[in-house]
């Protein structure tokens, strides 16, 4: 009886590994999709220009936020 707990939790860990890679992965496709959206919109509003600066800015922090966001669920 206890090998087959041990089994299921076994299991379960498994799972929700296998998950949180999936999820990993599938985030940072995503980000890097955003990347290259905001790539294109900067070059096509001018490098320079104020909107590409806030925008360049506003990814930064979001990106942070992100990662912290990640490294939190990751230790609980």
């Amino acid at each position: 009886m206890l090998l087959q707990i041990e089994q299921e939790c076994l299991d379960v860990y498994k799972r929700k590994v296998e998950q949180a890679a999936k999820s990993r992965a599938q985030l940072l496709q995503a980000l890097s999709d955003a990347k290259l959206e905001l790539s294109s919109l900067v070059s096509a509003l001018g490098d320079k220009s104020f909107i590409s600066i806030v925008l360049r800015r506003h990814w930064e922090q979001s990106m942070n936020n992100l990662l912290l966001l990640h490294q939190h669920s990751n230790s609980c």
